[in-house]
């Protein structure tokens, strides 16, 4: 492929248009540098603004949506339908472009201004905050709505948010605390998830390592766009204290009571495992504490752990685990060594 325009080549795979060749060229494009990435989850976020305002995903809508669907039967485990397929209109990929082509214009007519009268526009930043391994964070957005991070999360938005929307990009796991705005919808956008709401708080966990995304509300009304190569195959309308559960190899989710020690609490330094397997409670004090953890050998697929530690080092949820497991281990600088 010759001289390869990477924001054209970000809006035709949004669009679901790029061939295979393209799709790996993209991919190693990503991997080359942080600015790459938050260029495409700039774009990303713009293209799904785009395709929610000509699909007029509005207040009024959300509102209508939400209060004929909060009274019918509650969701049942399911897989997704193929024949809900969404695919964004060719509409919206046009006025993709046209928005890129615009704001390059525009920046060049005001950069390139030599009168004093003419003062350059700066464009609006791409902000990134970040939590990395061992690390919570709390932020405060552009329009007083607060996110909580958990670690090794991120999220992406604009320095403003627009007149009709309100974007953020995430990746990992975070909580939100909407700031009520009947003008604007607040989405949460991820790989496999879109997330609209007013004024809400909700967490969204969509690890990008993991099979199973979770979306658990604690109060408001959202609305939860199951996706899937870039079309909306789903979607779900949560009440307070509910929490879907999907599988994003085989798009199945189940609906049910909300854990609020795994999903809420873990802000106030709750680590909560529920029926947890062994790989899995090892990865999670991997990323809570920021320690790297080796086990020797692995336990029987049956193993299981359930408990509640609340604002515990590493040392005494391992004291714990280990007096009912009955195994071994050894605390290093940089690691730590399980033994069964």
């Amino acid at each position: 492929m010759d001289k390869i325009d990477p924001e054209e080549l970000i809006i035709k795979q949004l669009s679901g248009e790029t061939s295979k060749s393209e799709n790996d060229f993209l991919k190693k494009w990503l991997a080359m540098s942080e600015e790459n990435r938050k260029l495409y989850h700039f774009h990303k976020a713009m293209w799904i603004g785009t395709s929610h305002n000509i699909q007029n995903v509005n207040r009024d809508r959300i509102f209508n949506k939400v209060h004929s669907r909060i009274h019918s039967s509650p969701n049942q485990n399911k897989t997704l339908p193929s024949k809900r397929i969404l695919s964004i209109p060719v509409y919206a990929r046009v006025a993709s472009v046209v928005l890129i082509a615009m704001f390059g214009a525009l920046a060049w007519y005001f950069l390139n201004q030599e009168s004093e009268l003419v003062q350059p526009v700066a464009a609006a930043k791409i902000i990134q905050k970040e939590a990395t391994s061992g690390q919570k964070l709390k932020t405060f957005l552009p329009d007083g709505s607060v996110a909580w991070l958990n670690a090794e999360s991120k999220i992406t938005y604009s320095e403003f948010f627009s007149d009709t929307l309100r974007l953020v990009h995430l990746e990992g796991m975070a909580y939100f605390d909407v700031a009520k705005d009947s003008l604007r919808p607040f989405v949460v956008s991820s790989d496999n998830v879109n997330v609209t709401a007013l004024g809400t708080a909700f967490t969204v966990r969509s690890y990008s390592s993991e099979d199973i995304l979770s979306v658990a509300l604690e109060r408001g009304r959202v609305a939860v766009e199951l996706i899937a190569e870039n079309n909306v195959i789903d979607e779900i309308f949560l009440e307070p204290g509910r929490e879907i559960n999907c599988n994003v190899e085989d798009h199945t989710y189940t609906e049910s009571a909300a854990i609020p020690d795994n999903s809420y609490n873990w802000r106030d330094g709750v680590l909560h495992f529920e029926n947890a397997s062994f790989s899995k409670v090892m990865k999670e004090l991997n990323r809570w504490y920021g320690v790297e953890i080796l086990a020797l050998n692995q336990p029987t697929e049956t193993w299981s752990y359930t408990a509640t530690f609340r604002n515990f080092s590493l040392k005494e949820v391992l004291q714990s685990i280990s007096y009912t497991k009955d195994f071994k281990f050894e605390i290093h600088p940089e690691k730590v060594i399980i033994k069964n």
